[in-house]
């Protein structure tokens, strides 16, 4: 390999664990700006879950999630593809958590099946020690919980309004 050419790598690497790095603070950010009053907005029954679970058990379930992100996130940072693989299945395993199946909803089976695709992208990527396959993974894995929790705080457009009655902001 010329000098150039490792020169290159080492830019597009840095570049890479940048985007990466600040995909997290965003994702991080979001979450600490949500307001938990928020209420999501959906077609009426869209969201619709057999009974709330209690706000200590999810806050508790989510709190694990929390922790196995953070230490896969330092496995990708670190290239400790064990690490990496241990805390993609722990993700996993949490999905399938009864606080998370008592949440269901099409919107988040949706999101269920988006992150546990994209969990096991990052575990198939750890098995194979492929560092920038596993970065690439972490990210989509941040993408799908960004998106869930977007989807969870995004307050109502309108309360008990079809989508059909409601009308669009335009544009000056």
């Amino acid at each position: 390999m010329t000098d150039r050419s490792s020169c290159v790598m080492v830019i597009l690497r840095t570049t890479v664990l940048r985007m990466v790095c600040g995909v997290i603070v965003i994702t991080g950010l979001l979450m600490l700006a949500s307001d938990n009053r928020a209420q999501p907005y959906a077609q009426k029954g869209d969201d619709d879950i057999a009974a709330a679970p209690r706000k200590r058990d999810v806050e508790e379930f989510m709190e694990k999630k929390l922790k196995a992100a953070q230490l896969t996130l330092e496995g990708v940072m670190t290239n400790r593809f064990q690490q990496i693989q241990d805390n993609a299945a722990t993700m996993v395993d949490l999905s399938r958590h009864a606080a998370w199946k008592q949440m269901a909803s099409p919107s988040y089976i949706q999101d269920t099946a988006d992150f546990v695709s994209s969990a096991e992208f990052l575990n198939r990527m750890a098995a194979s020690e492929d560092g920038e396959g596993t970065i690439l993974a972490f990210n989509r894995l941040m993408t799908c919980c960004a998106n869930c929790h977007q989807h969870v705080r995004t307050p109502r457009v309108a309360i008990n309004r079809p989508p059909s009655e409601l009308q669009l902001a335009t544009t000056r």
